[in-house]
């Protein structure tokens, strides 16, 4: 029972340390801790009092809790690098890690020295979303109960795609920063492809990327009050369906814009439905939130709510790594 609470206090303040940025509480190596036994709840000892163990192969009440406690130390590892305050941590940390390649990702667009960064960013981001999103996968999974009206059919037991469009948190971060991804590297691809003749575009990154928008729809329908995430996902797809058009820079902008204003009046509307009533005193009838109008006066000022989707650190929303590109193994 103490290995069993001693493993969810290490997991909470792993837990807590990815949320805050602040370094963890409790170093692995002050823990003597073993592991605990791999048993239910209810079968903790025999009636001799002796603990008892099924073999790993055996599922019971603890299997995902061992398999996190065995991930525990590389990830407490990867949590000290990511929040280190002194120092930022080089690339060939990064590299020894096998994580973190996101902060990088930025810089690999242009620099080759990062380029197993950039490979690395995709796929992991191609992965990430097939478990939240398994309609989108190459491969369909067999059918099982929809999630919502509009949706495809999900296998039965594929728990974490309904916690994808229901749950917060990471749940969401995780998916959406797949997406984001996603979309830069087709914004990369096109750009290159543009310098050198016609665009094309890869089309599992364009499925994902389609695909994020019903996923992000989905959650605001699932009852989550935050419409930025849709917003974007839009936005993203009309910046490359722009691309592969060859748009103008400038129509361009506009056309992300537009496409993004059009969401929101979307997702207005779907907040109005469920909120019924309510929603007639914080949105008059006779008030045009999002109308044409108010789109034309505010023209400067709406574009700046946006992404600049030329800028990495722009959609990332931080410094994508450009202070190491100099020397990505300094």
């Amino acid at each position: 029972m103490r290995r069993r609470l001693w493993s969810t206090i290490l997991e909470l303040d792993l837990q807590s340390t990815i949320d805050s940025g602040s370094p963890p509480m409790i170093p692995l190596e002050e823990c003597d801790i073993g592991t605990a036994a791999n048993s239910d709840d209810e079968h903790l000892v025999d009636a001799d009092g002796r603990a008892l163990s099924q073999s790993p192969e055996v599922f019971t009440d603890m299997s995902v809790a061992l398999i996190l406690r065995e991930s525990f130390p590389i990830r407490l590892t990867i949590a000290k690098f990511l929040n280190n305050v002194q120092n930022k941590g080089s690339y060939r940390e990064t590299l020894r890690l096998h994580a973190l390649h996101v902060p990088f990702f930025g810089a690999a667009l242009t620099e080759p020295a990062y380029a197993f960064s950039r490979k690395t960013g995709v796929e992991m981001a191609l992965k990430t979303y097939y478990a939240a999103r398994p309609r989108a996968a190459p491969v369909q999974i067999s059918p099982g109960f929809p999630i919502s009206p509009n949706e495809n059919r999900f296998s039965g037991a594929d728990h974490y795609a309904r916690l994808s469009i229901t749950g917060g948190g990471f749940f969401r971060y995780i998916t959406h920063l797949a997406t984001v991804l996603v979309a830069l590297e087709l914004h990369s691809q096109l750009q290159e492809d543009i310098a050198i003749g016609l665009p094309a575009a890869r089309p599992d990154l364009i499925n994902v990327l389609q695909d994020a928008k019903l996923w992000s729809l989905q959650r605001v329908e699932a009852g989550d009050t935050n419409a930025k995430g849709y917003i974007i996902a839009v936005a993203l797809c009309a910046n490359v369906d722009a691309l592969l058009q060859s748009v103008r820079t400038d129509d361009r902008e506009r056309h992300v814009v537009d496409a993004a204003i059009e969401a929101g009046r979307r997702c207005v509307e779907i907040l109005k439905r469920s909120a019924g009533d309510i929603t007639a005193e914080v949105y008059p009838a006779d008030e045009d939130q999002l109308g044409p109008h108010a789109a034309e006066e505010e023209w400067d000022a709406i574009q700046g709510i946006f992404y600049d989707f030329t800028n990495i650190d722009s959609v990332l929303g931080f410094d994508a790594g450009s202070e190491q590109v100099p020397d990505p193994f300094g």
